[in-house]
């Protein structure tokens, strides 16, 4: 008679607690940590954003448990601008955290080493490190944190990176003065720009052309007939309703926002006024607004109303005139 036997390896709860309470519990040891932009990818040596697009990074590495791999209970995570330290706060500006629970290269009983994957949804506003810009002195770095059944815990850090600056603006589509009448001036008409980077910027806006019209008489209306004003030219003229419209909105396309004809109403000396103290808008120089835009942790709550004023010639033009105007981000 032949006896045939076979044995079959596996790994249980139990197998654990009874490997901790023979050996007694050593406390596990993170070994490598690595951030790459894509899974199990190189080290990185930089991020470059993408306005309102979240850049995923992927924490990985490997750990070491004498009491089986299996010991590991999870992984905490904490991608952070260095200078704000592993124990920070959550923080879409400068901390993130999050925890893995998931181990692979871990199956054998008698594995001691295990290893990690966590994701981090990096935000497009996210602090910049890179030369430049405020935190230029500092860099960003993830620490992976083992945690083993017994809260027994090893710590280690990745290569350090830099978050990159991200120069961006969202701008409402259209300014629509509606009808006027020849040698007219209009009321100011406000468009809002948001901050979609990481940096303060200052928008700066040149026409692509003067003004062209259609109609029973073909005109143009010069780029310099358009003015740009401040928030602070205008504010002394809205009322406490109009202002909270304007300066309290949530989003560049908010309901709130004022865009109807009838939103600031005006006396004609009032618009003159505020035409002569604007910016005229040229179409081979860039002008530069007066106010930067500070970067937030919503992009849609940076957010800084712009207002424009045109005059219309006295004579000279018809029917519908347009142009467009280019608005450029530039960090500050």
């Amino acid at each position: 008679m032949v006896l045939v036997s076979a044995g079959f390896a596996y790994t249980t709860k139990a197998d654990v607690i009874i490997q901790r309470l023979i050996a007694g519990n050593t406390p596990p040891e993170m070994d490598e940590v690595i951030v790459s932009l894509i899974e199990d990818g190189p080290q990185v040596d930089e991020v470059t954003l993408t306005e309102k697009v979240d850049t995923d990074l992927y924490i990985y590495g490997s750990y070491t448990d004498q009491n089986g791999c299996h010991d590991a209970k999870r992984v905490d995570v904490v991608v952070h601008r260095a200078d704000v330290g592993a124990d920070c706060l959550a923080n879409p500006l400068n901390c993130y955290r999050v925890s893995a629970d998931v181990f692979t290269a871990c199956s054998a009983v008698n594995d001691t080493t295990g290893e990690f994957e966590a994701e981090v949804p990096l935000q497009s506003f996210a602090n910049p490190t890179d030369a430049g810009s405020d935190n230029e002195d500092t860099y960003w770095v993830a620490r992976a944190t083992i945690v083993d059944q017994d809260d027994a815990t090893d710590s280690a850090d990745s290569d350090d990176f830099e978050v990159n600056s991200l120069a961006a603006l969202g701008v409402t589509a259209n300014l629509d003065f509606g009808s006027l009448q020849l040698g007219e001036i209009s009321e100011p008409k406000v468009i809002y720009m948001a901050n979609y980077g990481n940096r303060s910027v200052v928008p700066y806006c040149v026409a692509e052309s003067n003004f062209t019209c259609s109609g029973g008489e073909v005109g143009v209306i010069e780029a310099t007939q358009l003015r740009m004003n401040s928030k602070a030219q205008v504010d002394k003229y809205l009322t406490p309703i109009q202002g909270d419209r304007i300066n309290n909105i949530t989003s560049i396309t908010s309901p709130n926002a004022l865009t109807s004809d009838s939103d600031i109403d005006l006396t004609p000396e009032e618009n003159e006024e505020l035409w002569g103290l604007g910016l005229a808008m040229e179409t081979d120089v860039t002008q530069s607004y007066y106010n930067s835009i500070p970067p937030g942790d919503d992009p849609d709550e940076s957010i800084l109303p712009v207002y424009f004023t045109l005059k219309v010639p006295p004579s000279g033009v018809e029917g519908a005139c347009s142009t467009i105007m280019r608005v450029t981000a530039v960090a500050q």
